[in-house]
């Protein structure tokens, strides 16, 4: 096993001579035997210890075994409290999601902080194949049932070659102590529903399961390495990055196939699952303005290109586009720069034709004025065309792209348009014979 596991970490270099790493041990047969294998082959480490108070005395009994351990092999000992309820609850995310945030944020913070070149993780080879599971019965690509990688960033995983039976034999050997988590004797949660009743089924039907995972895995990560780098050639030929957002050319794209895949990788790293290409792909070519959600992004279908917008983003801009004009103002910078000015109505008036230029009548008008962006459901009454026209309908008779869309920004007084700036005002507030009060707002363009 210690043999093993040095190659294991030479081979992928995860660990480079005289460099620290964090060895993380909740006092499970798994982190304990980690934190042995770091022990006999002479790393140097520290020992971190999360405990998440969702257990009662048995976490706090953890803490203190965890403690013990590290005074034991006389190595540096840290050690977080975290209330993983509250913070689940705030963020309304799920205890399992809550606590892995938590430890992961800290181990970060921990190994810059002091001064280590990683931190190591206890996961195994039961593990990646309780990872393919999952993540084959969700629905993924090749990366997610190529399953867990050896090194993440900050994180590596030295144990990843070692089955839990290795492990379970390896703790026999060294008669080693360790707690038993009570949760995970549960199936209240996929994997321990896995680790309880599928692994086991594997394991009767073909004692040799794991060699035929360990054969899959590694085709699966050369066709991923195959798969990756034609992505990249293809992301080169189709993605583009604008000022906050890419755009992917739907011409060049439907000049290769599966352009369900395709689309898949390209946007896999903005959340877009399998199923969100599928609905792209069955929509390309399609009606401009339709709009696809991730959790952190939304893709919008224009003419020829997929825009790809971040929605956090969005939502930010949104609330700073938004802004009140009161009665009193000259001039306004933000969102856009607007001036304004009352002026009595001359006999001898006409209408100004330059676009970036709304003439209202003052008494129409209801006070503060509010600068906003589109919604969906939006209508008007343009000037000169004696009826109500939805905004969408408006914006396609122009053939005004997503873009020019988003940039955009209405302005109105109660809840009715007034004007869409720069473009046309509303036939309710505009100049007649009965006006004596003109008000007048200036668009500024590229100012």
């Amino acid at each position: 096993m210690r043999k093993n596991f040095r190659q294991f970490i030479e081979k992928n270099h995860l660990i480079e001579p005289k460099q620290r790493v964090l060895v993380a041990v909740s006092g499970g047969i798994d982190s304990i035997v980690l934190a042995r294998l770091f022990a006999l082959s002479r790393y140097k480490f520290g020992i971190a210890h999360c405990n998440f108070h969702l257990r009662g005395s048995e976490s706090d009994q953890d803490a203190i075994f965890v403690r013990q351990l590290a005074e034991r092999l006389n190595v540096p000992f840290f050690m977080a409290d975290f209330d993983t309820v509250t913070f689940a609850e705030k963020e309304k995310i799920s205890i399992q999601q809550a606590a892995r945030e938590l430890r992961y944020n800290w181990f970060e913070n921990l190994v810059a902080g002091e001064g280590y070149a990683s931190y190591a993780i206890a996961h195994h080879f039961d593990d990646q194949i309780e990872t393919f599971i999952i993540n084959l019965l969700r629905g993924t690509g090749v990366s997610g049932l190529r399953g867990i990688l050896p090194k993440s960033k900050n994180c590596i995983r030295p144990l990843l070659f070692a089955t839990r039976p290795e492990i379970e034999a390896f703790a026999i050997e060294q008669q080693l102590d360790y707690r038993e988590d009570s949760s995970n004797l549960k199936d209240d949660y996929l994997r321990n529903s896995i680790r309880h009743h599928i692994l086991p089924a594997m394991a009767a039907a073909r004692p040799d399961f794991r060699s035929g995972f360990r054969r899959t895995f590694k085709n699966l990560a050369l066709t991923e390495s195959f798969l990756n780098s034609n992505i990249k050639r293809l992301a080169k030929e189709l993605l583009f990055q604008e000022d906050n957002f890419l755009k992917i050319d739907l011409k060049k794209l439907q000049q290769h196939q599966p352009i369900a895949l395709i689309l898949f990788e390209l946007l896999k790293d903005f959340d877009f699952n399998s199923e969100n290409a599928q609905m792209i792909a069955d929509a390309i070519p399609g009606i401009s303005g339709k709009v696809f959600f991730s959790p952190t992004h939304r893709a919008v279908i224009d003419r020829e290109f997929l825009f790809i917008f971040p929605e956090s983003r969005a939502e930010t801009a949104e609330k700073e586009s938004k802004a009140l004009i009161n009665v009193d103002d000259k001039e306004i910078e933000k969102p856009l720069k607007l001036s304004f000015e009352r002026k009595a109505k001359p006999e001898d008036w006409k209408p100004d034709r330059n676009p970036d230029v709304g003439q209202f009548d003052m008494e129409k008008l209801r006070f503060p004025l509010e600068i906003r962006q589109p919604k969906i459901g939006d209508y008007f009454y343009p000037i000169g065309l004696g009826g109500r026209k939805k905004l969408s309908d408006f914006f396609t008779d122009l053939k005004i792209s997503a873009i020019e869309k988003s940039k955009t920004r209405l302005i109105t007084s109660g809840n009715e348009i007034i004007w869409i700036i720069g473009y046309r005002q509303d036939d309710h507030f505009k100049i007649t014979t009965e006006t004596k009060t003109i008000y007048e707002i200036t668009f500024h363009r590229n100012q």
